[in-house]
């Protein structure tokens, strides 16, 4: 849905998901959990293409939901927020 450059976005880990739209929300809500110095350039661009509708209209035409549950799989598949999935997050290139 979004096409957002993977090098702003940085390591945000891999992803599975079941049909819908879960994964987008999950990835506004990853980048909404980012610190402002991280996400401007995003943030901006979600908002000035109308991102957030382009959500709640996906839900009116009924094309699934925005439900997802974040794992981290390196600590025994603990259920985290987004907040804490980036926490420490570190763009491609600062390793």
């Amino acid at each position: 849905m979004f096409n957002f450059a993977v090098d702003s976005i940085g390591r945000l880990g891999r992803h599975r998901f079941r049909p819908g739209f879960g994964f987008d929300q999950a990835c506004v809500d990853l980048i909404y959990a980012m610190t402002e110095a991280e996400n401007r350039a995003l943030v901006e661009r979600i908002e000035s293409r109308h991102g957030h509708r382009q959500l709640s209209y996906m839900e009116e035409l009924g094309m699934g939901n925005r439900r997802y549950v974040l794992i981290d799989l390196d600590n025994g598949g603990k259920r985290i927020t987004p907040a804490e999935a980036v926490k420490g997050l570190k763009p491609f290139g600062e390793e």
